[in-house]
């Protein structure tokens, strides 16, 4: 148990000031102090040596990072930058939920805000062919879960202002299956369409339109390689584009679509 938390701590970029609070309440149990010393935890993980600082002060500092994000518990704020692309566009740090949020979800998952800020979408892939993956949409302003529910791969989601979620679902794990989904604010399904081939990173929803887009599969020239526009008012596919035609404008063209 004691090397399997520090494996949860060792993937996870925010350190759980209670679960630190626990391995040391289990070492202390187990009188294993021998792991600590100098106030440094120690522990082996896959084969190497991890050590951790449990001075009081740290755990203070735990503390009060702990809950100062319980205190913002769901708000937006913007993602520090990875990197920028040789055209000037910055890249983001994908946007996890934190300590506290993940307590409140139950899992661990990247977090999409609506452009307006008040939804927002958590989404977690299964780890396995028999398992599933969760998508969860949370009102910011009320810091309520209004659904979550249980998807096999959803790869991408967004959000729009009025709550419905768009979903790149990775599904087939043997077979090339996809699909791209839509919920309501309630979580039911609102729009589906299944696929034979790969769906690729494009996911966007607005109040009016859904966009995904498909990838290369030398066996359906129809479908692949193509941007398709879903209608929302309508509930179906209104529009697909080669997306060699449009190179690299396509967030453009999502971006100030008309019908």
């Amino acid at each position: 148990m004691l090397k399997l938390a520090f494996l949860f701590i060792l993937i996870s970029p925010v350190i759980l000031f209670l679960l630190i609070k626990r391995l040391i309440k289990e070492v202390k149990k187990r009188k294993l102090k021998s792991l600590i010393k100098d106030d440094i935890l120690t522990a082996g993980v896959l084969g190497k040596s991890y050590d951790m600082d449990v001075s009081e002060k740290a755990l203070k500092e735990r503390q009060k990072k702990y809950d100062l994000e319980e205190l913002n518990m769901w708000q937006y704020k913007k993602p520090a930058i990875s990197y920028v692309c040789d055209n000037g566009k910055p890249v983001f740090e994908p946007n996890r939920v934190t300590a506290p949020e993940r307590e409140h979800v139950g899992f661990y998952g990247l977090k999409k805000y609506s452009k307006n800020k008040k939804y927002c979408v958590v989404f977690l892939s299964a780890s396995s062919q028999d398992d599933k993956g969760y998508i969860a949409l949370i009102s910011v302003i009320e810091q309520k879960i209004l659904y979550k529910k249980r998807v096999k791969r959803p790869h991408k989601c967004e959000v729009n202002n009025n709550g419905f979620v768009a979903c790149n679902d990775w599904t087939g794990w043997k077979q090339l299956k996809t699909q791209f989904l839509i919920f309501d604010k309630k979580g039911d399904v609102y729009f589906s369409k299944m696929m034979n081939v790969g769906i690729g990173d494009i996911c966007f929803i607005n109040n009016e339109f859904a966009f995904f887009d498909t990838l290369v599969s030398d066996s359906k020239p129809s479908i692949d390689w193509k941007l398709f526009i879903v209608s929302l008012k309508e509930q179906k596919i209104i529009k697909k584009i080669d997306k060699a035609k449009l190179g690299d404008n396509i967030q453009d063209y999502i971006d100030n679509f008309r019908r």
